[in-house]
Order: C-alpha cells, then structure tokens, then sequence
C-alpha cells in the first residue's frame, strides 16, 4: 500500500485505469485525476464543476 501522504502533507493523487461510476452516480472517464482524502480514504475527483467520489481501490486506480 501507497504512503498515504508526502513528508510535505500533501495530498497522493491517483488516476482511474478504466471508465467507472461514482458513488454518487456520475460517469467518469478513465485517466481522470483524483485525490485522496485521508480522513476517509476516499478518492474525490479533481473537478471544479461536480463532486464525485469512490472508495479508493488499488486494482481500479494508479498512483501518480
């Protein structure tokens, strides 16, 4: 497992390998970037005109 942080603080960000469905039901394109909020260790898409977010899944989503 990914080091949840950098020495800075940081957020990890990661990009989903393939097509999905967001918890809240919204389609999001493979290759679209996410953070990681590490409260939850939610994925929450980086989009300044919707919120989506998805369990973070290491067979579904690579690290950047």
């Amino acid at each position: 497992m990914h080091d949840k942080h950098n020495t800075a603080g940081d957020f990890i960000y990661y990009r989903n390998n393939s097509d999905l469905e967001s918890r809240e039901g919204i389609e999001v394109e493979a290759g679209s970037l996410w953070k990681l909020d590490p409260k939850t260790n939610d994925l929450i898409l980086v989009d300044d005109d919707q919120y989506a977010s998805h369990p973070l899944d290491e067979k579904l989503f690579t690290q950047e």
